[in-house]
């Protein structure tokens, strides 16, 4: 034997043991079997024809389509049979082979029960994740992949149909695997795709260009997320949580972009007029927890007092940032304030990485280093983030407190006078609605 013809036949061969099973197993014997019952019973065509059809209708409500299908197929032929042959029956021996042939479905359908208690023991991983995937609704959502899925599980049905066991039982690692492919892209489809819809909005709102920081931020919570899915869909809170993080950071680089493209169109005169909305917003927060005097802080140092009534969940002054009152015997004191718009400079931003437009509906795995470690798919996924705070401490007030009997409006001192005027929240040429 040449080289040419081994290789040839090594391809058979492999091809072959590929192809999924088209048999069931014990074919020929069942055949004879039938054959030696017609022979020795005294049913007649019609009786023996009527029960083989309501033993496959039976059958057919019990599932065993699924769990054998091969079966199924060969008694649904062998019942067409006997029925063709009982209207051509004249000679005793035409009577015979339509007995045989309805006997013969009687023995497919016994079998095809005995298959199915062999696949529910031998399959039990697969037909579990079948159960997962249908309660989650994958069929559904990607009708197209689960049906893929089923029929390579089916695949492994006829393998233990055809008598191999094993070979059924060496393939079912397989279809496992693309069980959890489909598992993942639907938890991918149901709660990430949201957050791909906001990060393409913000894309289109040139968060890109103009919250640059932000939205690299938001691209890194993506990939993460997907990455996550990918490796822990069974971890279903955890799927939510990630899915949650990727959606806000994605609409808060929306958000950023926004608010900066405003910022970039305020012109010079208007300047004031944005800052004292920005002051409105915290002056609204400001309502429920009454801190004194908040205007007379920077921006910076108002969150603080904020942060910590919020916490307290009562009202306060905060000592640390309101100065003393004038002493009395300085009858000339002078109410000032200074708001301090020092902005904590942040270090540069080292988080990378494409933005995944598409990525989360084919499933391709993203960038990033990811290893399992215990359980069902855990993953633990790193990646560099920097951001350098400034060591300086922020500004506040120095001088001295005001007095407003309007807590927190913006107050403004007149030098000359000593006259304080209180500036209302409602005058829209002041504070405008941005």
């Amino acid at each position: 034997m040449n080289i040419k013809t081994s290789l040839l036949l090594l391809g058979i061969a492999l091809s072959l043991s590929a192809c999924t099973n088209t048999q069931v197993a014990n074919n020929e014997s069942l055949n004879q079997e039938a054959m030696k019952q017609a022979h020795q019973t005294e049913v007649s065509p019609e009786e023996a024809v009527l029960a083989a059809a309501k033993k496959v209708l039976k059958a057919s409500d019990d599932g065993l389509h699924f769990y054998a299908p091969l079966h199924m197929k060969k008694a649904k032929n062998k019942l067409k049979e006997a029925q063709k042959l009982k209207k051509k029956m004249a000679a005793p021996e035409d009577k015979v082979a339509v007995i045989s042939a309805a006997f013969a479905v009687d023995l497919l359908i016994k079998n095809a029960y005995k298959n199915q208690v062999v696949v529910e023991q031998q399959l039990v991983k697969s037909l579990e994740h079948k159960m997962v995937l249908e309660k989650l609704g994958a069929d559904t959502v990607m009708p197209k992949a689960y049906a893929k899925g089923i029929k390579k599980l089916r695949g492994l049905i006829k393998e233990i149909e055809g008598g191999m066991l094993s070979k059924a039982l060496k393939e079912e690692a397989g279809v496992l695997k693309y069980f959890a492919k489909i598992e993942a892209e639907t938890l991918k489809i149901q709660y990430l795709s949201r957050a791909e819809s906001m990060m393409k909005k913000a894309k289109g709102a040139d968060a890109n260009e103009l919250a640059e920081k932000t939205f690299k931020a938001a691209e890194m919570k993506f990939k993460l997320a997907n990455a996550f899915i990918k490796k822990n869909y069974r971890d279903r809170e955890g799927v939510i949580q990630v899915s949650d993080d990727a959606y806000n950071a994605a609409a808060s680089a929306y958000h950023v972009a926004i608010e900066v493209k405003k910022i970039l169109e305020v012109k010079e005169k208007k300047a004031e007029e944005y800052i004292l909305f920005v002051e409105s917003l915290l002056q609204r927060i400001n309502s429920g927890s009454q801190v004194k005097n908040l205007t007379s802080m920077s921006f910076y140092d108002q969150s603080l007092a904020l942060a910590e009534a919020l916490e307290k969940g009562d009202s306060l002054e905060p000592e640390s940032r309101i100065a003393e009152e004038p002493a009395a015997e300085d009858p000339n004191a002078e109410a000032l304030s200074a708001k301090s718009m020092g902005e904590e400079e942040m270090g540069e931003d080292k988080m990378s990485g494409e933005y995944l437009s598409e990525e989360v509906l084919s499933g391709e795995v993203v960038s990033g280093e990811a290893s399992a470690e215990g359980g069902v798919g855990e993953t633990e996924i790193t990646s560099e983030e920097s951001e350098q705070l400034p060591d300086s401490d922020s500004p506040g007030v120095t001088d001295a407190a005001l007095t407003d009997s309007e807590v927190g409006m913006p107050t403004m001192v007149n030098s000359e006078s000593n006259e304080e005027t209180t500036i209302a929240a409602d005058q829209p040429s002041i504070i405008p609605q941005w």
